[in-house]
């Protein structure tokens, strides 16, 4: 299971990845349809359900910084740096969501080794 959600991480950080990359080489950048806003958004909105603000939240606020950014840079006219904008957001809230999943995750695993250890002291009584 743990594979597997290693897996669906990097795919998503690599796609993520993808994307800002794009993002940096276009040449020329059209309107930002505002479901690009809304989709950055909801990235971040999907981290912070995941408690990445509790976990996370260097991560979370480097998103919603660059969320804003993007929106400024957008109303500037400058296009081509607001995707750029957006494409972090999207990255960030995703590192964010993920470091959010593994902090759970290892606090999970910890959990059950200090249930395992006390376990293992009550069979050696």
């Amino acid at each position: 299971m743990y594979d597997q959600a290693k897996a669906s991480t990097l795919r998503c950080v690599s796609a993520s990845l993808l994307t800002l990359a794009l993002a940096g080489c276009a040449s020329s950048a059209p309107d930002i349809a505002p479901q690009e806003f809304q989709a950055a958004r909801e990235s971040i909105e999907d981290a912070q359900q995941m408690d990445a603000g509790a976990y996370a939240s260097d991560a979370l606020l480097a998103a919603e910084q660059a969320l804003q950014a993007a929106r400024s840079h957008h109303q500037e006219g400058d296009e081509k740096r607001a995707r750029q904008m957006l494409a972090q957001a999207h990255v960030k809230a995703e590192y964010a969501e993920v470091s959010a999943v593994a902090a759970k995750a290892q606090a999970s695993l910890d959990e059950l080794r200090q249930t395992m250890a006390a376990l293992e002291q009550e069979l050696d009584k």
